[in-house]
């Protein structure tokens, strides 16, 4: 849980920090979610704080409302 909550921290006080994608992964192994399970929770707008694309639309700035509209059972989903 340890590398979970760091991520959460750095996500929120560094969203552009290059620990992030190393923390992900790390908080990948020691998480039980199986999200084909919990596609319902992900339906949704969610603020984009994140992003792996190289996309600058998809860059994270404080500035703007990075949102992004989710409905996986539909395949869908875009960002405004």
């Amino acid at each position: 849980m340890g590398n979970i909550l760091k991520l959460i921290e750095i996500l929120d006080q560094a969203p552009n920090s290059n620990k992030i994608l190393q923390l992900i992964e790390l908080a990948e192994t020691e998480s039980s979610v199986d999200i084909t399970k919990q596609l319902d929770q992900l339906n949704g707008v969610w603020e984009l704080r994140w992003s792996s694309s190289k996309s600058p639309f998809l860059n994270y700035s404080p500035l703007l409302d990075n949102l992004q509209v989710l409905d996986p059972k539909k395949g869908r989903g875009f960002k405004f």
